[in-house]
């Protein structure tokens, strides 16, 4: 995937009408035995339901489709022996953290 279109991918998630253009941060700590990848925005944050919906892998009446990406990459990266964690900034964003085992 080019720069742009991850750029573009990972921003989506933080735009609202009142912050057209979020600030998005990607750091990568590469350790001995595993990797981890760390996305954070300064959007408006992921409500808890939604949070749920990810960790607990199933869908609500409710849930309109806007956490599925998160879903399937929470799906993938643990069928590769790893994890994902979502943590709310205190409503100043949202921070996604994989970590991934080295192969």
């Amino acid at each position: 995937m080019d720069p742009a279109a991850r750029r573009d991918s990972a921003g989506e998630r933080a735009r609202t009408p009142d912050r057209p253009s979020p600030t998005v941060r990607l750091a990568v700590h590469d350790g001995d035995e595993r990797v981890r990848i760390t996305v954070t925005d300064d959007g408006p944050g992921m409500p808890e339901w939604e949070r749920a919906v990810i960790r607990e892998g199933e869908e609500t009446p409710l849930f309109d489709g806007t956490g599925v990406g998160l879903w399937t990459l929470d799906w993938l990266v643990t069928r590769l022996g790893g994890g994902m964690t979502i943590a709310e900034n205190e409503g100043r964003g949202t921070t996604v953290t994989l970590v991934l085992p080295r192969h």
